[in-house]
This record gives C-alpha cells, structure tokens and sequence, in this order.
C-alpha cells in the first residue's frame, strides 16, 4: 500500500500547479520563521513593566519561551503535523530548526505536495501499522 493511500491523500498532485519561485519562497518562509521565534517579545514587553515589582516576574522567562510554541501548535495543523509536535520547541537547537520547517510549509501553502492529517482514520488503524511489525522494526523502515 503506498504512503499516500496510508495517510488518505489519494489525489495526485496537479502538475500544471508548480509552486512558488525558490527566491520568493524562501523570503516568506524567513519572513514567517523571523515572526514565530520571537512572538515571544510582545509577551515580555507587555507583561514586564506591570510584573517588575511582583514575584511573578520570575515567571516570565517562561511565558515567552511557550509562546512560539503556542503558535507552532496551532500552525502546524495547517500543514500536516499534529498539535503536540509543537513540543518539539522544548529541544534546543532543533526548536529553530523544526519552526523553520513549519514555516517553510507556509509559505508554500496553496501549493502544498504533502498529505494532509487525516482526523477521521481511527486511531486503530494508525496503531495497526505499527503492532503489525516485529517489535525490533517498530522504530526502523518497514
């Protein structure tokens, strides 16, 4: 069974569709990339000035780091991961790169080549395709 009868894409891409040009595509996906990394600023500047004399501020570091990933939960939907890969932001060094890769997607939104998320497969299914595999290739290809 191929992937794209597994993830429930079964049209094909239009050829005739192409894409964006590689120079445009890549300004909007830093431009979208620049604006997820530090959507955690208006946070901090907002919330510094009432939280300086309050214990609370100890707390802030932490509502800037969670606020890019409150923004890649939500976004990733839109482009074929799941809510909880956001959780991904938590790893440094791969939280730039895996908000780069969200962001790349976005920027070539209407001219997507990847399955959507399929919401109505049940979970059995999902769950099939890896118990019915020997356990030492569960994590491995085929």
């Amino acid at each position: 069974m191929a992937s794209a009868e597994v993830w429930g894409a079964s049209q094909e891409r239009d050829e005739n569709r192409g894409s964006r040009p590689l120079p445009l595509r890549l300004v909007a996906a830093l431009t979208i990339w620049v604006q997820i990394c530090l959507s955690g600023v208006p946070v901090f500047l907002v919330l510094y000035e009432p939280l300086k004399g309050s214990p609370l501020i100890r707390y802030l570091p932490y509502a800037v780091t969670f606020t890019p990933m409150l923004v890649l939960a939500v976004v990733a939907r839109w482009v074929g991961y799941r809510s909880r890969d956001a959780l991904l932001w938590l790893l440094p060094g791969y939280d730039v790169a895996w908000a780069f890769k969200i962001s790349w997607r976005l920027a070539n939104l209407p001219y997507r080549d990847w399955p959507e998320w399929d919401a109505t497969e049940p979970p059995e299914m999902r769950w099939s395709r890896v118990v019915s595999r020997p356990p030492w290739r569960w994590w491995g290809r085929s």
